[in-house]
């Protein structure tokens, strides 16, 4: 605080020309002189106080923001910073409930630990709720902790695997009914939510999809097959449409293999002759991709492979196969930020977070291919886009 005040001392009345810096250091002097603590009054009463327009406040509240000085939360108000160094999300931070589930899923993003630095630089914290999961994956509350849900500002649900089969940690939708009724605002993550709106930040499967499939048809494919989960879930949806863009693009036919259980054979056996070194193979989520790795291992069979995956998936990059992946932690940035923007009367929003093709040296080639036909298909490694 002292360092600021003398900073300010320094500063030339010259320099105060306009009214919003002469009214930042009287509101300054305020907080020094201890007038001004804890959470200062709103804009239109400071305005009242020193005789200003809310604008006027506005600006000069920006600039003791931008020096630390004041720390400013939509929808909660602007907070003078700690001078004793003590953390100030304490008092002025919101708690940011996140649905856990008891039994984790192996694979999955720890959502929490990256919602928690998320949060963190915007003055909130995460508490957990403790959830079951269902049998087909979905996740809900236990009916006598909805009375809970009352105290509950904001509530974050993160969808572990979206393209997986079964379905991990969708929100169920009575959870989202209640949610809904009670105006509790919900962010999904990771995910859309099925028959209720709310909002959402989800990763473009869709353009992954598409980039995935044109990357193996420049390697030199006639065609490509997309191998998916047995589901018409959005994710897959969305996966499969570009996927088709791709395809339609080509003046290809485009082919999907639904998977129906883990038996590794099950992709190539559905295939019906169509698989061939000249055909790719676009896996959808990491299961699969793992499935249909192990299938062509076992049958020797040469095919160049991309995947899409979830976010935080790195089995592509384990199995040297090239993918489009997403980073977690671009997704809880943008769910801290819904968080600080929206409140209770905001309209749902999706935030669509694309992803990033990784291009492996391996050129997504089974390893098992034979020497001719992996060499054709990495010199389409030279120049794929």
């Amino acid at each position: 605080m002292d360092r600021r005040a003398d900073a300010a001392s320094l500063e030339s009345p010259t320099k105060l020309s306009y009214k919003f810096q002469r009214l930042r250091e009287q509101i300054r002097n305020a907080i020094v002189s201890g007038d001004l603590a804890g959470q200062l009054p709103g804009e239109r009463e400071l305005g009242k106080r020193f005789n200003a327009n809310a604008k006027t406040v506005n600006k000069a509240l920006c600039d003791l923001a931008t020096e630390g000085l004041v720390r400013r939360f939509i929808g909660r108000g602007t907070f003078v910073s700690q001078s004793d160094g003590a953390d100030a999300t304490a008092q002025t931070g919101r708690a940011v409930h996140c649905l856990t589930p008891t039994t984790r899923y192996d694979s999955a993003v720890d959502w929490h630990a990256l919602l928690t630095t998320a949060l963190a630089a915007q003055g909130d914290r995460v508490e957990s709720i403790p959830t079951q999961r269902s049998s087909d994956g979905v996740l809900a509350v236990d009916p006598a902790r909805f009375r809970s849900l009352n105290q509950v500002d904001t509530l974050v649900l993160p969808v572990a695997a979206p393209l997986a089969r079964p379905l991990h940690d969708r929100p169920g939708e009575a959870l989202l009914f209640v949610l809904a009724r009670r105006q509790i605002p919900a962010v999904v993550l990771g995910a859309s939510a099925d028959n209720l709106r709310t909002h959402a930040v989800i990763p473009d499967y869709n353009v992954a999809a598409f980039h995935a499939s044109e990357y193996l048809f420049q390697l030199g494919c006639t065609d490509v097959v997309a191998v998916s989960a047995a589901d018409t879930r959005p994710e897959i949806h969305a996966a499969l449409a570009g996927y088709q863009t791709s395809c339609a693009r080509r003046r290809r036919e485009g082919h999907r293999v639904a998977l129906q259980n883990d038996d590794a054979n099950a992709p190539l056996n559905s295939l019906n002759g169509r698989l061939n070194e000249r055909t790719g193979v676009l896996c959808l989520g990491g299961l699969v991709l793992e499935t249909v790795h192990a299938a062509l291992r076992a049958r020797r069979q040469a095919s160049a492979l991309a995947a899409v995956l979830e976010p935080g998936d790195d089995r592509a990059h384990a199995l040297g196969i090239t993918a489009c992946e997403f980073d977690p932690n671009r997704l809880a940035q943008w769910t801290a930020k819904i968080i600080a923007d929206c409140g209770r009367a905001t309209p749902p929003i999706e935030i669509v977070v694309p992803g990033t093709l990784h291009i492996r040296p391996a050129g997504g080639v089974s390893d098992l291919a034979d020497s001719a036909a992996e060499a054709r298909l990495s010199r389409g490694l030279d120049s794929p886009h």
